[in-house]
């Protein structure tokens, strides 16, 4: 027999609706149980297996509920999210929840056969060939939009809550050397990474991050065969 977990999704105002009147009762505390799950616990005893929205500010271990929950905002707080992936991308700012502002962005910055943005190739085997230059400059030119974009949107990034990110890290490195600096730093206490698999990047899949965070779950255990 293995142990079999059932998840029930919770919306963003579903979550908060059920913390919230749990926290009116006396002595419920958070424990950690694995990665971005805890244990509600009513006096020591286990009470309820919860993981929590990406977009919930993330509880210290016994601290009771009723103090953590006046930390957390009725409503989604205003946030960043961008995916980058070799050659695409895509960015939105995000208030309550709606997108206000968003773009896509694509270069060909892959080497065909081998599968690696130029960046990557170069690292490993050194100068560019004549071939090469052109995946260079658009390589080069790719991280420079999506910087600049990003800069265009500090008012927004000022007064997020969260910056959500998926990237690779060879990505990211390329993103802060970039000639048009980043309006965070690379050591920003508002980033936080995507605890989902992302696609390739476009619209559509912004929007589907967009809705995963927001997404807290019930978990439960059961006996499978």
């Amino acid at each position: 027999m293995k142990e079999i977990i059932d998840k029930k999704r919770l919306s963003y105002l579903e979550s908060y609706t059920m913390l919230f009147e749990l926290s009116q009762q006396e002595n419920i505390c958070f424990e950690l149980a694995e990665k971005n799950s805890f244990l509600l616990k009513k006096d020591n005893e286990e009470s309820l297996f919860f993981k929590l929205p990406p977009l919930f500010p993330e509880p210290e271990t016994s601290e009771p509920l009723r103090d953590y929950m006046k930390k957390v905002s009725q409503t989604p707080p205003p946030y960043i999210l961008y995916l980058v992936q070799a050659g695409a991308a895509a960015l939105g700012c995000f208030e309550k929840g709606e997108v206000i502002e968003h773009k896509t962005l694509t270069k060909y910055m892959v080497r065909k056969k081998q599968g690696k943005s130029q960046l990557t190739y170069l690292r490993q085997k050194g100068k560019s060939r004549a071939g090469s230059r052109i995946r260079l400059k658009k390589s080069l030119e790719f991280f420079e939009e999506i910087n600049n974009r990003l800069v265009k949107w500090k008012e927004y990034i000022n007064k997020a809550d969260f910056i959500f990110y998926s990237c690779p890290i060879r990505l990211t490195n390329e993103m802060f050397l970039s000639k048009t600096s980043l309006p965070f730093e690379r050591k920003d206490k508002r980033l936080k990474k995507i605890p989902f698999h992302v696609k390739a990047p476009n619209h559509k899949e912004l929007l589907h991050i967009n809705y995963l965070i927001h997404s807290g779950y019930l978990l439960s255990k059961t006996a499978g065969n």
